[in-house]
């Protein structure tokens, strides 16, 4: 629980009693300004405006299109005091398949953390880690992963375990170089809520916060760093998976003891999601998917993702993302909604068109991924294809 620099109780009530709108005013400008872990400056009650719990569509090849939550904080963190049950409730009401819960590590974190079904919510245990050039999301997780020297030293502890390393806060990790090399780093955080609130404007957060919708707040929050996805494209030699980091932690109340939470769990969760396209709601079967790159974010605050397509067609079939094909190949995208679909190659725009489809006969060697944009905003951020001579 925050309390607002630090004043007892009695002296809140006090203040509550003298000015409670001045004093709400200085306590929001506090939390906005101090930069802390899962900074969500909303407002309570119930989110308006924001997707609804979709149905699970399949992809081209007939996988399911599974769609969760990955980088989420609970009581067994230091900075968050939320229960499994309002987690899972959260889950519920936003119609999520699959969770990935990343505590802070500590050492009952993995080993007590909560897996399998969790009403109709598959729960997977992992860890945040910092590690020497930077933080690192790591799941599924069977034990905790002890401190190392390098970080060579938690990508094999991880790897050891059948875990998967991500880069974690990408806007300032250093190791990028360890991304995709055998034995390194498996995948990439492409956006983080927490980053993004750290990088909004913080007069705006709190203008916002006063006078605005719910949904119109969390649009500070919901649009990915231009810097982090050009260094993933720059890393991208070939297909690497990616995940969106909701970074939720429900940590912080606004009146202290008075409650007025900020960041709810589920606010959080109806913001983005990760889309993973699997056989299975199932361990085994969910992490195989995301090892292989079939993945992709959908920022959900302005429409519901599901249902989004990228892949590639030759004579052997269908090829979803995650997969290398031959120039022969044919490269497909398709959107839930009319929009603006850009293909990128290494960041390039290599073909882009409005409306629901976009084909693409014979492309050039290299490694092809899609940005689908809403109204001016991206909306959606796939996985990786890449085309082989």
């Amino acid at each position: 629980m925050l309390r607002c620099g630090g004043r007892s109780r009695r002296g809140e009530h006090r203040r509550h009693r003298g000015s409670l709108w001045a004093w709400g005013v200085s306590c929001l400008s506090w939390v906005a300004l101090s930069g802390g872990c899962a900074l969500f400056t909303t407002v309570s009650g119930k989110p308006e405006g924001f997707a609804t719990a979709p149905s699970r569509p399949r992809s081209p090849s007939g996988l399911l299109d599974l769609r969760g939550v990955v980088h989420c904080h609970s009581f067994r963190s230091h900075d968050s005091k939320g229960t499994i049950a309002e987690i899972g409730a959260a889950c519920a009401a936003t119609g999520m398949d699959f969770l990935v819960m990343t505590d802070h590590p500590s050492p009952y974190s993995v080993s007590r953390g909560r897996r399998g079904m969790v009403g109709d919510t598959l729960f997977l245990v992992g860890a945040e880690l910092r590690a020497p050039g930077g933080t690192l999301l790591a799941f599924p997780l069977r034990h905790y992963v002890r401190r190392h020297a390098t970080l060579q030293g938690y990508l094999d502890d991880i790897h050891a375990q059948g875990g998967l390393a991500f880069v974690c806060h990408a806007e300032r990790f250093d190791a990028w170089d360890a991304v995709g090399k055998p034995g390194g780093i498996d995948g990439v955080e492409l956006h983080n809520l927490h980053a993004a609130a750290r990088r909004a404007d913080k007069l705006g957060v709190i203008g916002r916060t006063l006078a605005t919708p719910l949904r119109h707040l969390f649009a500070l929050l919901a649009r990915p760093d231009p810097d982090v996805l050009a260094r993933f494209d720059a890393v991208a030699g070939h297909p690497i998976p990616v995940v969106g980091g909701n970074d939720a932690h429900a940590n912080i109340r606004l009146l202290g003891d008075l409650g007025w939470v900020i960041g709810t769990y589920e606010e959080v969760f109806r913001v983005m999601s990760t889309h993973v396209l699997a056989e299975r709601l199932d361990q085994p079967s969910l992490v195989a998917a995301i090892r292989a790159g079939r993945t992709y974010l959908s920022i959900d605050l302005w429409r519901d993702g599901s249902g989004f397509g990228f892949w590639a067609e030759d004579r052997h079939g269908v090829h979803e993302m995650g997969a290398t094909v031959g120039t022969d190949a044919r490269l497909r995208v398709r959107s839930p909604a009319v929009a603006e679909i850009r293909l990128l190659r290494a960041g390039k725009l290599a073909a882009h068109a409005r409306g629901r489809e976009l084909t693409v006969d014979d492309p050039g060697p290299g490694c092809y991924r899609v940005e689908v944009w809403l109204e001016g905003e991206l909306w959606i951020a796939s996985g990786v294809i890449e085309v082989r001579a």
